[in-house]
């Protein structure tokens, strides 16, 4: 899992860039995020998220898949 910088350490003018940055896309993967133990975001041709996503299966594992 990644590390993600607190919002009270991100620059005000990054904040209002990335409130207008596809805000509804941002919507569900934040509601995917709440209500998900596994979100996996990206393009299904990417060569990682399809092993990621394959993996998951495997074992049986539930995710979320937002393309």
């Amino acid at each position: 899992m990644r590390n993600i910088l607190e919002q009270s350490k991100v620059a005000a003018s990054a904040l209002s860039a990335i409130e207008k940055f596809h805000p509804d896309f941002v919507k569900e993967v934040e509601a995917a995020i709440g209500s998900n133990a596994y979100v996996i975001v990206g393009m299904k041709h990417n060569p990682v998220v399809s092993k990621a996503r394959k993996l998951l299966s495997e074992n049986n594992i539930a995710f979320k898949y937002i393309e």
